[in-house]
This record gives structure tokens, C-alpha cells and sequence, in this order.
């Protein structure tokens, strides 16, 4: 399964993909601030690219149910490509005035809700519809992507430093015309299916998941634990300042502690994913991603964030590939693609607005009032799909 040539093209469109994202996540604040000197119109240029996945991701939804997951990913990197390279090309030429960089932001942010959706109904496009195969993928594909998060940051820091920020702002825009040539080339076009003939008794990736018994608990649960995540990554430096006597180094080891847990995770799942229970795997793994970031109000030991962290993100990588392919199996496939795009519309926004709260909350209470909050989030998000009937 996993030595499938599209597979594998997949694979690597994304890790190629999400590489350059990531570097690119630390050259455009850098080149905000190089250019214009102010926090506050790096603050609304990254803002501008959030506001956009929660403004079009739903409608994009439609169009994903329209054109179909695959030509939905090439046509996220047809997008993403010129618009990430008009940002250093504009700037070249003396052209790009603030205005147009917030646009350019809000238009880099436009097609992600599409692709994370996409991306997730063309695995088992390339797989069939087997739980576990389509879980065993993820996984994979998880394990990468939290590799590229600490590939990424540490190449865009490096080359930022030697050659400034355009020139990684357009490799990163290469990255995706490597990502599309790749989809493009070797990805098929998906086959037609009798039952994608079949009418559904519910039309709409946003109405089968307001009234699907699994769809509605497991987006509440997603959402919540996405804000959790934004809230703990607006967090931890302040955390580090306050509590660790300033130490930046630390505040740096505590989110790649993180990252490099979910990454261990996910390796694991490789293996869980195919000789354990998909639904209790999750509600496991669910529960011991919460449960440790208690122990960080109860102790303010650098060790035990450090251990908690750890456990929380190895819990992360285990619980999202099992989800994933009992969400494949649950939703009907003529609408698989749009729904996904539109649950993820769901989850990054409720990751927007506790980005929006995580600000003024950290200014103005304890930093472990906060914390509580974050853990009280991730714990609730557990409890509702814990208590979620799986649906056969």
C-alpha cells in the first residue's frame, strides 16, 4: 500500500509543499517587519491570511464537490504559486504597497480549507474505502507533515538569514509548482463509482454534518481542540517568559517537544492503526492528549511541561489517522470531498478566533488562568467524542 506510485506522489507533493509553507511561515512576519518596522501590520497581514480561510472555506466547499478533489489540489497550488511569488516580485519593483500585501495574505489563505479537504477525500480515492488502509496513509502522511514542521521553520530561518526574505518567499512559490507537476502527473483522475450516481438523503457537506449523528460530535470536538492548539501555541512563549525566567531557548524546545511528539505518534499509529479498534484507539489517544496539560497547572517544573508536552502531541499523532478513517467510512462519497472541506473550514475557525482571544486573555490574566482554559478545551473535546456512538 504504501509503495503506490500515486501515493507516494501525493507524499511528496505535500511534504514539498508544506516545507516551503513552513519556511514561508518565517519569512513573511520577517519580511513584514523588515519592510514596514511595525508588529502591528505584521499582526494584520497574518491576520488577513487567517480571516480568509474562515470567510471562504465553506463556499469552497462547493466548488470541491464540483470539480473534485484531485483537480481541487491543483488548482490550491495553481493559486497559491503566483500569488506567494507576486510578494517579492511586487516588492521588487517597488509596487507593493501595504494594501496590497494584506490582499496578497487574505488570497494566500484562501484555498487551504479546499486542500486540507481534498486531501483527505483523495486518500481513499487512491485506496478504496478499507478503514484501515485509509488510517495506516494518514498516519504516514501526518508523520511528514510534522516533519516538515521542523524542517521547515529551520531551512526558512536559514536561508532568510543568507539571502532575506523574497528569495525564500519564491522558493516557496516553486515548492508548489513542484506539488502540482506531481498531482498533475501522477495522480489518475477518480474513477467513476455506481453509488456517486446514487442520490444522497442529504444534499451538502455543511448539512450532513450539522445532522449526522458522528459528523456533528466529531467537528465539535475538532473545533474545541484546534483552539486548544492555537491557544497553547499563543501560550507557551508567554509561558516561558513569565514562569521560566525569560528563557527563550526553552520556549522554543517546548513547541518542538510538541511537534516531535506527534510525529513519534503518528509512527506508532502506523502500527496501532491496523490491529486495534479505530474508535477506542481514538478515544485513548484522545483522553492522554488532554491529561497532561493538567499537569502543567499543577506543577511549574520545566521538567513536567517538557513530559506533558511530550505525551500530549504523541497522543495527537496517534488519535488523528484512526479518525480519519472512520470519518472516510462514515461520510457517502459523492459528498466526501465537499464535507471535508467544510468541516475543515469549521476547525480553522474556531483556531481564528481563539487566536483572536489567546491575545488580550494573555495581557490581561495569569498566564495560569489561561493555561486552565486550554486544558478545560482539549478535555471537553475529548469528553464529546468519547461519549460519540460510532456509526457502523
Amino acid at each position: 500500500m504504501l509503495v503506490r506510485r500515486p501515493l507516494l506522489a501525493l507524499i511528496a507533493a505535500e511534504v514539498i509543499s508544506s516545507v516551503g509553507s513552513l519556511m514561508t511561515a518565517v519569512a513573511l512576519p520577517w519580511f513584514v517587519l523588515e519592510t514596514t518596522g511595525s508588529p502591528v501590520r505584521m499582526s494584520v497581514v497574518l491576520a488577513a491570511e487567517s480571516a480568509s480561510m474562515l470567510v471562504v472555506g465553506i463556499p469552497s466547499s462547493r466548488l470541491v464537490a464540483r470539480i473534485g478533489s484531485r483537480r481541487a489540489l491543483i488548482l490550491c497550488d495553481a493559486v497559491w504559486a503566483p500569488v506567494t511569488a507576486l510578494i517579492p516580485i511586487l516588492h521588487v519593483a517597488g509596487a507593493l504597497s501595504f494594501p496590497w500585501l494584506v490582499v496578497l495574505a487574505f488570497l494566500i489563505g484562501v484555498p487551504w480549507a479546499a486542500h486540507a479537504g481534498s486531501q483527505s477525500a483523495v486518500v481513499p480515492e487512491l485506496l478504496g474505502e478499507d478503514v484501515g488502509r485509509v488510517a495506516q496513509a494518514n498516519a504516514l502522511l501526518q508523520t511528514l507533515s510534522r516533519l516538515a514542521y521542523f524542517v521547515g521553520p529551520a531551512l526558512g530561518g536559514v536561508l532568510l538569514a543568507a539571502f532575506g526574505a523574497p528569495v525564500v518567499l519564491l522558493i516557496d512559490a516553486g515548492s508548489f509548482v513542484v506539488s502540482l507537476l506531481l498531482v498533475a502527473s501522477c495522480i489518475p483522475p477518480t474513477e467513476a463509482h455506481a453509488d456517486d450516481a446514487t442520490p444522497v438523503a442529504i444534499s451538502g457537506g455543511l448539512r450532513f454534518i450539522r445532522r449526522d449523528a458522528w459528523m456533528r460530535p466529531l467537528t465539535t470536538a475538532q473545533a474545541l481542540s484546534q483552539a486548544a492548539f492555537m491557544g497553547m501555541t499563543a501560550a507557551i512563549p508567554v509561558l516561558a517568559f513569565a514562569t521560566y525566567d525569560r528563557n527563550a531557548q526553552l520556549a522554543g524546545l517546548l513547541l518542538g517537544i510538541w511537534g516531535g511528539g506527534a510525529m513519534l505518534g503518528s509512527l506508532i499509529a502506523l502500527r496501532l492503526v491496523r490491529a486495534t479498534d479505530p474508535y477506542r484507539l481514538a478515544t485513548a489517544a484522545w483522553t492522554l492528549q488532554a491529561l497532561p496539560l493538567w499537569g502543567i497547572l499543577i506543577s511549574r517544573s520545566p521538567v513536567v511541561a517538557i513530559v506533558a508536552l511530550a505525551l500530549s502531541g504523541i497522543a495527537n499523532g496517534i488519535r488523528v489517522p484512526p479518525i480519519a478513517g472512520l470519518t472516510m467510512r462514515r461520510i457517502p462519497r459523492p459528498i466526501r470531498a465537499e464535507t471535508m472541506t467544510a468541516a475543515s473550514s469549521l476547525v480553522t475557525g474556531a483556531g481564528f478566533f481563539a487566536l483572536l482571544a489567546a491575545g488580550p486573555a494573555l495581557e490581561s490574566l495569569d498566564i495560569a488562568v489561561v493555561w486552565g482554559v486550554i486544558a478545560a478545551l482539549q478535555s471537553a473535546a475529548a469528553a464529546i467524542f468519547g461519549l460519540s456512538w460510532r456509526q457502523d
